[in-house]
């Protein structure tokens, strides 16, 4: 961590996860001065282990250093005691590299026309896959390696096949496309199994060489609120992370602020800020800088699986937990070896366009989870929802957490859809090989599909929608009504990412804007200040990435067939 060595910067970039460490990297790379502000501490050496194993991503997320808990309110689904109303734990990324560096990082690009929906300026399937491509490159996404799939993954794919109508396998993925395909998730991966997160391939190459003199990594840092004088961004407010009184308040200030603090974050500073809508700052006595629907339209993806249990075959080496935390494994990984720590979790998945998708496989935490080294399988609808939820300021205080309505199959036809996608998928467990001994765990034989789904829905964490396009900020995300002050992250989509989860289009979302920004600032569109001029203390590597030429769709998908992606 590192105090700042001056007070103005060209540009603020809040929050150092899937989005900031992008953007902080490629502006500063072209020169200008920048802060990037995040609130984790850095990680511990038990910490980094977490977040790099691929197998401990489950688990990754109930380490208080690399992410934070927030309660999704479900009045519709069924509790523990019969009644309705039923919370559902969501986490949030809180550490260098945000959601990357704790998620399974399936790198999905969402179906063709979607991205137009949106409503950003200039961005349509085309001009998004020359980022794409820019982006895999620099992620190294390859298919999960087979070396290190679960033993079973080979019959599990075959029972897929062999259960569910309409499904073909694809050993290369068709990117963008509306058909329904069993694939290997493509992951930012090394072949020893070690994750690759935004700031291992955005912040790292870059901070002590090219960005050296205009990158400033702050960590520990709690933005309190942005500064709004006369309805422009000129700074921010913030404390150290550990400062909950905040009694040592400080301050920076940027010719623009741009908050890539993700689902929950960027709506809950912006509410802080007086940017939001008016009855609940009236609520919380926060003056009203603009009144601004944040957080009202909030859309939340659920998940429902169908649990499989197999007693006549070994236990598969992923789910092995005494084997995973031998010396040996940990050796093995440490050395770029892969070995049980690098082996994926839910390796397969079945795209299903516009309705969303399913993870196969199931690799639970290795402590505190129900299906903790047993002998377990599972397939997970993971559906886009209609219904919409919201996130709240529970208080005026920073440090609490934000009141969430996530509001999971809250309409006939979310609940329909999972209804029919449990129903789909169900037979899969019915067609292992009979040497499995598989049985069906759950829906079982005593509740209908239907209850199943109401009393056991959760989440897959994939929020969008409190800072949506066209309601929050504009065609070019800029908060509507406040100069200067712009929202990259995914709570600027007003729908959840059709055919896979966000993160590849949030890190597509990154570069496209990054691009733009560069842009009015070369056409002088953006005023840009005096650039200043200080040292970074921060360790990294050299890596620069320069002259990279663009390439469209037909080139993602020519090097899909390369490389696998």
């Amino acid at each position: 961590r590192q105090e700042p060595s001056m007070v103005h910067y060209d540009y603020l970039v809040l929050g150092a996860g899937t989005a900031g460490c992008l953007v902080a990297s490629r502006l500063c790379s072209a020169g200008h001065s920048v802060a990037l502000l995040e609130r984790g501490a850095p990680r511990s050496e038990q910490d980094e282990l977490y977040s790099r194993a691929y197998r401990l991503a489950f688990d990754s997320w109930n380490r208080l250093n690399l992410s934070k808990q927030i309660t999704g309110m479900n009045n519709n689904l069924v509790g523990a005691n019969g009644q309705p109303g039923r919370n559902v734990t969501f986490y949030d990324g809180a550490n260098l590299g945000g959601s990357s560096a704790i998620n399974s990082q399936q790198m999905v690009i969402p179906v063709n026309g979607t991205i137009e929906e949106w409503g950003i300026e200039g961005l349509d399937t085309d001009t998004a896959f020359d980022h794409f491509a820019t982006i895999y490159d620099e992620l190294k996404v390859i298919p999960y390696p087979s070396s290190l799939l679960p033993d079973y993954t080979q019959e599990t794919k075959d029972a897929i096949l062999a259960s569910v109508d309409g499904i073909e396998f694809l050993d290369h993925p068709i990117h963008g496309s509306d058909r329904e395909q069993l694939i290997i998730s493509p992951t930012p991966i090394t072949e020893g199994g070690e994750r690759i997160d935004s700031c291992a391939a955005f912040l790292k190459p870059v901070i002590d060489s090219t960005c050296a003199n205009t990158l400033n990594l702050i960590q520990s840092a709690t933005v309190t609120k942005i500064l709004v004088e006369d309805h422009q961004a000129t700074g921010v407010e913030y404390v150290d992370s550990g400062d909950s009184h905040m009694q040592n308040k400080k301050y920076l200030y940027g010719d623009e602020v741009i908050s890539c603090m993700g689902a929950f974050g960027s709506p809950k500073v912006l509410q802080l800020s007086g940017i939001g809508p008016r009855d609940l700052l009236d609520e919380h006595g926060i003056p009203i800088v603009v009144d601004l629907p944040v957080g009202m339209q909030t859309l939340a993806r659920p998940s429902v699986g169908i649990i499989g249990f197999y007693t006549g075959v070994p236990l598969d080496s992923v789910q092995n937990v005494t084997d995973i935390f031998s010396v040996a494994s940990i050796t093995q990984f440490q050395e770029g070896r892969g070995g049980p720590l690098g082996k994926s979790n839910v390796p397969l998945m079945t795209l299903l366009g516009r309705k969303g998708y399913v993870d196969t496989g199931l690799a639970a935490p290795t402590e505190g989870h129900p299906f903790t080294g047993l002998p377990a399988q599972g397939s997970f609808c993971l559906l886009n929802s209609t219904a919409p939820g919201s996130i709240k300021i529970a208080d005026a205080n920073p440090f609490s957490t934000v009141e969430f309505d996530s509001n999971l199959l809250g309409n006939d036809k979310d609940f329909q859809d999972m209804v029919d996608c449990i129903s789909r998928f169900r037979p899969v467990y019915q067609n292992f090989p009979p040497e499995f001994g598989m049985i069906e765990l759950g829906p079982g034989a005593t509740l209908s599909v239907a209850e199943w789904v109401s009393t056991t829905a959760d989440t897959v964490y994939h929020v969008v929608g409190g800072n949506a396009v066209g309601k929050v900020v504009d065609s070019e995300l800029r908060v509507m009504g406040v100069d200067k002050l712009r929202i990259i992250d995914v709570s600027v989509l007003p729908q959840l990412t059709a055919g896979g989860g966000p993160i590849a289009s949030v890190y597509m979302l990154a570069s496209y804007m990054s691009e733009k920004i560069l842009g009015e600032t070369a056409t002088g569109k953006s005023k840009k200040g005096k650039k200043k001029k200080y040292k970074s203390k921060s360790k990294a590597t050299m890596k620069s990435k320069k002259g990279k030429e663009k390439e469209g769709r037909k080139s993602v998908r020519s090097r899909s067939k390369d490389k696998g992606y």
